[in-house]
């Protein structure tokens, strides 16, 4: 898979732990709070919420980021939890609540597309109060998802994955992205 896009400097953060895939999804959070904070600033005033350089790279959050995020966590790291989790850590349920809260995000997100393409392009909402209204439900179940993962996911991670699955998750997580594994 070609890489998605070159290095970001407004909303990619400037850190990377490519050794660690559980400390890249902490990573990733921290771009997902960046877009619900140029949302945030763009719902309360479209033109000068935010420059185009950062509603470009929203927009590639949604293009390209939060698919490649989803399917990591759904397809790679979910399957491998699944096998180390023991009866009492409610695997399923953790699996079904991610799996809802990615559809809901992509959903949410599927709606600001066009606007977000006509910001970055230097034009004016076609709907304001959809987008705004959009924007805020989004932010809102980013952040909730990201306290989630924090709370849920992460910690059982840590508690159930084994050493030899870092370097796996981190084959993985560098193939999605089109990027060379530095392990």
């Amino acid at each position: 898979m070609p890489a998605l896009r070159k290095e970001r400097e407004t909303l990619e953060p400037t850190f990377d732990i490519p050794h660690d895939p559980v400390d890249r999804i902490l990573n990733q959070q921290v771009r997902q709070l960046a877009v619900c904070y140029v949302l945030e600033r763009l719902a309360r005033n479209p033109r000068h919420g935010g420059n185009r350089e950062e509603i470009a790279d929203a927009l590639d959050y949604f293009e390209c980021d939060l698919g490649v995020h989803a399917a990591y966590e759904e397809e790679d790291l979910l399957p491998l939890l699944g096998r180390r989790c023991q009866h009492g850590d409610h695997i399923g349920e953790i699996s079904a609540a991610l799996r809802e809260n990615h559809a809901s995000e992509r959903e949410l997100g599927s709606t600001l597309l066009l606007e977000l393409r006509r910001l970055s392009a230097g034009d004016a909402l076609a709907d304001p109060a959809g987008f705004f209204a959009a924007a805020r439900r989004l932010t809102g179940a980013i952040r909730r998802h990201v306290a989630w993962e924090n709370t849920v996911l992460v910690p059982l991670a840590r508690k159930r994955l084994k050493s030899p699955d870092y370097p796996y998750l981190a084959r993985r997580m560098a193939q999605r992205r089109g990027e060379a594994p530095e392990i």
